[in-house]
Formats: structure tokens, C-alpha cells, sequence
């Protein structure tokens, strides 16, 4: 089904369209004109006489330099134009002229300024009740009618927009203070006290964490004392003296000991478990006590001993023992 019907060629409808936002404006600096922002047209369908309309950025153009009017009549500025997300943005200057001082005098007053942008339809499109088409990024549901090919020959600054899609605000610098104006006394002395405020809590933040750093190195002394009262109180239940130096145990190296006190305490256990004391005095051989030597006895030839075996044997007998 057919949802468009294209309008025959016929002369540029022109329109002026405005916005239903508040300009964005800067304030000014010293020798530079006052620059301002808004958005021209949302891209969005809006309510025009008796019809919905919306204007199809495809195609759409505009000089680089765009004139910026006073309700459509008089010269108030010029700006460029571009297009975002949010619709036709216009970024620009207003002119020192009356028209534009005006302008910028009673927005700084707190009159809710908006845009209205002037543009020449090339040609039209009737989208049917029901039917629903994308326009700008956006879904539209007919009828509606898109203006295609379009012109901007200017944008206005005007009391009342009818797009209603788009809303601005002020500008955060607006009430700023310029650069070259002088503190007054109270600002000064105002400003005096932060800076003391801001120095007063950087020092306390390092009072803090010299502290931290205080207490974490007092941390890990006390739990080094901890483990080492632990590994002597295990060594001596196990029955290992104290060295006569007073540095470490007699039977256990350095190097052991040194592990026992830097291992975690069920491991600690768990090698002290498995050394032993070496205290007991090593066993002398029982040959080294007794003399073992003893004198070559004769042999009994027929029950009787020669005069000289005789003789020793009863040496012998007597307790005598040569060696």
C-alpha cells in the first residue's frame, strides 16, 4: 500500500517556523561580541495551522553563514548552522546593533528568548492516517506531512515557538564574574579562609597516614615478637636448650631457625614436630673400656704342661697379666 503521495512539482512554500526553546547565551568578554546558542528545529513533528508537519533534514541547506533576525525583520546577528541528534542546532553572535544588544539585554533579564527558522519547502509529502513512516530518525504516524528538499533562509530570535520538542537553558557562566574584576574585601578574606581550610586538611591527611604508617610498622614488630615467643616456647616443650649466646637453640641451625620464625604457625608446628634433640652424650664401645688381650694358653699335650708353659700358667693364675 502506497503510504506517501508525492505533490506535484510547485512554487517553495515558505514558512516560519519557531521553536519552543530558550536560547543558550554566553557572556560576553571584553572586546568579542556576545555569542548564543539554540536549536532551530527539533526534526520533530509539530502542529502548523490546521496539520502536523515535519520538516526531512535529508537534503536540507543553508548558507555557511546564516543571517539572525529579529522576529523575521530585523538584523540581530549571524551564525552556522549544523545538525545533531538534537534537531537544527545554530551556534552564533548577535550584533552590537540595538537589535542585538535588546536581545541580549533581556535575556540577561530573564526573558525565555526562543528560535524560529524560516524555510522553503522544495516539495511535500502526505504520509495517510494509520501509516507510519522514518523521518529524521524518528517513527511518524500519518497524517502528517513532510516537507522535502528544504531551504533555511534564516533563523529569528521570537517571544513564541510552536515545536514544543525541544527545550535550552542559560548558560553556566552567565552571573561568572570577568577574569580582570577585582575581589572585594569579604571575597578576599572569604577566599583567604578556604585556602587555610584546603592547607589545614592536607596536613591532617598526612598527620593520618604517618599514623596509618605508625601503627603497621608496630603491627608487624608485635606479631614478630609473637611468633618468635611461640617457636622458642614450642622448641623448649621439645626439649632443645637455649643457645649459650642467647641467639636461637643448640641443635637447630640458623637457617632452621630462621624458617620457623617466618613460616605460618601450623607449619612452624609442624617442623619443630619433626626435629629431634641432640643432647645425649654418644655411647663409649665396650671395647674401649675393657683389655680384651689376653696370653696365648697352652695346649695340654696328654694333661701335662711343659716346664715353661707350667711356669706361665701359674703366673697367670696368680693374677699377673703382661702386655
Amino acid at each position: 500500500m502506497n503510504t506517501k503521495t508525492p505533490t506535484p512539482p510547485s512554487p517553495k512554500l515558505g514558512a516560519k517556523l519557531s521553536s519552543g526553546i530558550n536560547v543558550d547565551f554566553q557572556s560576553a568578554k571584553p572586546d568579542e561580541l556576545r555569542k548564543f546558542s539554540g536549536i532551530g528545529n527539533s526534526g520533530r513533528p509539530f502542529n502548523y495551522f490546521d496539520k502536523t508537519v515535519v520538516i526531512d533534514f535529508d537534503n536540507i541547506t543553508f548558507k555557511s553563514t546564516t543571517a539572525i533576525l529579529h522576529e523575521h525583520v530585523h538584523p540581530a546577528g549571524a551564525a552556522q548552522i549544523t545538525i545533531d541528534e538534537q534537531g537544527l542546532r545554530v551556534n552564533g553572535h548577535l550584533l552590537s546593533n540595538e537589535h542585538g544588544s535588546a536581545i541580549a539585554k533581556d535575556s540577561d533579564e530573564g526573558f525565555p528568548w526562543e528560535m524560529s527558522v524560516y524555510v522553503q519547502a522544495g516539495r511535500m509529502e502526505l504520509v495517510k492516517a494509520g501509516s507510519k513512516l522514518a523521518v529524521n530518525g524518528h517513527q511518524v504516524v500519518g497524517p502528517v506531512e513532510i516537507w522535502r528538499d528544504c531551504v533555511v533562509r534564516e533563523v529569528s530570535f521570537t517571544a513564541v515557538g510552536v515545536d514544543a520538542n525541544t527545550s535550552a537553558k542559560a548558560l553556566s557562566d552567565l552571573n561568572q564574574p570577568k577574569k580582570d574584576e577585582a575581589m572585594t574585601q569579604e571575597e578576599q578574606e572569604a577566599f583567604n579562609q578556604l585556602k587555610a581550610d584546603v592547607e589545614a586538611l592536607k596536613q591532617a591527611n598526612t598527620d593520618a597516614e604517618a599514623k596509618v604508617k605508625t601503627l603497621e610498622a608496630e603491627k608487624a614488630e608485635a606479631e614478630k615478637a609473637a611468633q618468635e615467643a611461640s617457636v622458642d616456647a614450642q622448641l623448649s616443650a621439645a626439649g632443645f636448650k637455649r643457645a649459650e649466646d642467647g641467639k636461637g637453640f643448640t641443635g637447630v641451625s640458623q637457617a632452621t631457625y630462621g624458617a620457623l620464625l617466618s613460616a605460618k604457625a601450623d607449619d612452624a608446628k609442624a617442623m619443630i614436630a619433626d626435629l629431634k634433640p641432640s643432647d645425649a652424650k654418644p655411647s663409649i664401645p665396650h671395647a674401649l673400656l675393657h683389655d680384651l688381650h689376653q696370653p696365648p694358653q697352652p695346649t695340654p699335650q696328654d694333661g701335662k704342661l711343659s716346664g715353661l708353659a707350667a711356669d706361665a700358667a701359674a703366673r697367670h693364675n696368680k693374677g699377673a697379666n703382661y702386655v
